[in-house]
């Protein structure tokens, strides 16, 4: 933040000033009237907003003590009359979403602007209660995940009026108690189940079965060219680092999945390409690929198979007695439109990240940047990553640093891990940029002004 101008600069500071998640500013400036201002040009900070703006754009959205759209999480206010409480045969698993659409990812289909019914939702004493728009209760239900915070809760529900009656309903992850298991379910607005169901894989790896026990995280509404909407949702296996990406109809039948070997987070629509046809974004880490930062992007329906690259690669041959149990067995390839790995380089071998993790951010119509949080590297207690800036083409731009790397850099010098410029080494990390194809790591091409 800019002290003398009252600046935030870049979409991480404006998301931690309104303590909410990027995703959901980018939400808000589309469907409520942020006011967010962009750089043209501007080299990792396309996106700013001036503090004076926000706080009154805010104070003209409260009315009487509550806040008429779209609560941040410090800013939800208390609820007003009797609280009822809807018994369920599942206890669910609900979190803080906000309005009406698919959970705020960027470039989501947006839903009826419904008049009624559930519009927020909001985690208070381990009980999620479901709120109309004007901050009233609808129903309340128990959460099961325990340590689950209102910044956790955006991954596990999303709204839609699927049905046009002005009232939207709830696709959401649950958890039941009696057999310890997870389950992806609709709800009708009034809380009734629609439908439930889970995931089966059946799957084996180097022989040996893993167990089909995978519970689920985000959930997010779709809608097809053809104008047909579907909830999209991540599963993750307890026992092992595998994840699958599923897609149903409004029936609750399973029209595709996608198995990654590794952990996914951030599943997010978007219309890159600018054809009027959403894909998948999701990122995360490959643990075949000893635990690599990964960004990859799936066709909105019709994917199937399983993640690349099915073998262990030259550069962890010494690693393959441990990376083996990460390739399935007679496994059928993934038709993923993109599969972007972020291979780490020759330097920082003393703070050599056992893992890493990219995360999405500043998502628009011209491109998007990856930020690279490699577990592990940090000094003095900060963390140290760069970004990455593609266009829309999936074509790299360019390497930019955080502030934590330009700050840290001198020292990384005087203790001998780089030798090089900062340009050099963001130049040494952007040429190990790799994109999976036709069955090889192959550079990514570059753009004109890369």
């Amino acid at each position: 933040m800019n002290q003398n101008s009252k600046r935030l600069i870049g979409i991480k500071a404006i998301a931690d000033y309104l303590e909410m998640s990027p995703r959901n500013v980018y939400r808000w400036e589309k469907e409520l009237g942020l006011p967010l201002h962009r750089l043209s040009g501007a080299q990792g900070h396309r996106v700013y907003a001036e503090v004076e703006e926000l706080e009154s754009w805010l104070a003209g959205r409260v009315d009487g003590g509550k806040i008429i759209e779209k609560p941040g999480k410090s800013r939800l206010p208390a609820l007003i009359g009797t609280v009822s409480l809807v018994s369920a045969a599942i206890v669910i698993v609900l979190l803080i979403i906000i309005g009406n659409t698919s959970g705020g990812r960027p470039g989501s289909v947006e839903a009826t602007q419904a008049a009624g019914g559930p519009a927020v939702l909001t985690l208070r004493e381990g009980l999620v209660h479901v709120l109309d728009r004007a901050g009233e209760t609808l129903w309340i239900y128990i959460h099961a995940k325990e340590g689950l915070k209102d910044s956790d809760l955006a991954r596990y529900s999303s709204l839609r009026d699927i049905d046009s009656d002005g009232a939207n309903e709830v696709a959401a992850s649950s958890f039941n108690p009696e057999d310890n298991s997870y389950h992806l379910n609709l709800f009708d607005h009034d809380g009734q189940v629609i439908w439930t169901t889970g995931i089966d894989e059946a799957r084996t790896f180097g022989g040996v079965r893993i167990n089909n026990d995978y519970y689920c995280e985000d959930v997010i509404f779709g809608r097809t060219p053809e104008g047909k909407d579907v909830i999209l949702a991540i599963w993750r296996n307890r026992s092992r680092f595998l994840s699958i990406i599923s897609c149903h109809n409004l029936s609750g039948d399973l029209i595709c999945k996608y198995l990654h070997t590794g952990h996914v987070m951030n599943l997010i629509l978007f219309d890159l390409d600018g054809d009027g046809i959403e894909e998948i974004f999701f990122c995360g880490t490959n643990n075949l690929l000893n635990g690599e930062a990964v960004i990859v992007v799936l066709p909105l329906t019709g994917f199937h198979g399983v993640c690349p690259p099915y073998r262990v690669e030259p550069e962890y041959v010494e690693e393959a007695y441990r990376l083996r149990m990460y390739i399935p067995d007679n496994p059928t390839s993934g038709n993923q439109l993109a599969y972007i790995r972020f291979r780490p380089t020759e330097y920082l071998k003393e703070f050599k990240p056992t893992w890493a993790f990219a995360e999405l951010d500043n998502m628009e119509a011209s491109g998007f940047n990856a930020r690279i949080d490699y577990i592990g590297l940090q000094l003095s207690g900060e963390p140290i990553f760069p970004y990455f800036s593609f266009d829309r083409n999936l074509q790299l731009e360019y390497a930019f640093p955080s502030a934590g790397l330009i700050k840290h850099f001198p020292d990384l010098r005087r203790m001998g891990e780089i030798d090089i410029s900062l340009e050099q080494y963001l130049d040494a990390l952007a040429a190990n940029v790799l994109r999976w194809q036709d069955g090889e790591w192959v550079p990514v091409e570059k753009s004109n002004g890369g």
